[in-house]
C-alpha cells in the first residue's frame, strides 16, 4: 500500500482516529519512503530484517539501526525490529531501545491455530499479554526485546509469526 492519494492518507486518518495502529512495515528498504513519516497516521515502524545482519558485531550495522530507533522515537513512534535470530542481537537491540522484536530468536513462523499452544507452552496468556490481543491482517508474536512477549492474532494469511 504505498498509494500515497488524499484518499489513502483519508482511509489512514480515519482508522487511527478509530483507534487502529498503523505500521510502516520493511522500514528502510523499497517502497518505505521517509516521506511518509510526515503525511501518514504512523504508530509504528518495524525495522526491516536486512538490518539485523550484524546488529551486536558491526559498528555499521549497529550505527543504522540506532539511528532509525532514535529518530523514531523522536518522532513519538514504536519500533520493532524483525528478523532478530540470536541472543547477540537482542542484546544489542535492548541497548539500543528498541521496544520490540519478533524473529526465529522466539519462533518459527507457525500456522495461526498453533498459536495457543506455542503461548501454553511458554505460560503466556494470549488474551492478556499487555492487556490487550491486537488485531493485525498477517499475526504475528513480538517480543519485547526486554523479554516480555506480546501477542498480536491475526486471521489473515493463516500463518503467524514470531
Amino acid at each position: 500500500m504505498m498509494d500515497e492519494s488524499e484518499t489513502t492518507r483519508g482511509t489512514l486518518r480515519a482508522a487511527s482516529e478509530a483507534g487502529v495502529q498503523v505500521a510502516i512495515d520493511d522500514f528502510g528498504t523499497g517502497y518505505s519512503s521517509l516521506a511518509y513519516l510526515q503525511t501518514l497516521p504512523v504508530s509504528t515502524l518495524k525495522i526491516d530484517r536486512r538490518f539485523m545482519t550484524g546488529v551486536g558485531t558491526d559498528a555499521d550495522a549497529d550505527a543504522i539501526v540506532a539511528a532509525i530507533i532514535e529518530m523514531a522515537h523522536r518522532l513519538g513512534l514504536a519500533v520493532v525490529a524483525e528478523g532478530v535470530e540470536d541472543e547477540v542481537q537482542r542484546r544489542r537491540l535492548v541497548e539500543l531501545g528498541c521496544d520490540a522484536a519478533q524473529g526465529f530468536l522466539w519462533s518459527r513462523p507457525l500456522p495461526a491455530g498453533d498459536l495457543t499452544e506455542w503461548c501454553a507452552d511458554r505460560r503466556v496468556d494470549a488474551a492478556a499479554v499487555d492487556g490487550a490481543v491486537d488485531a493485525r491482517v498477517d499475526g504475528a508474536v513480538d517480543a519485547r526485546v526486554d523479554g516480555a512477549v506480546a501477542v498480536r492474532a491475526g486471521a489473515g494469511s493463516g500463518g503467524t509469526t514470531a
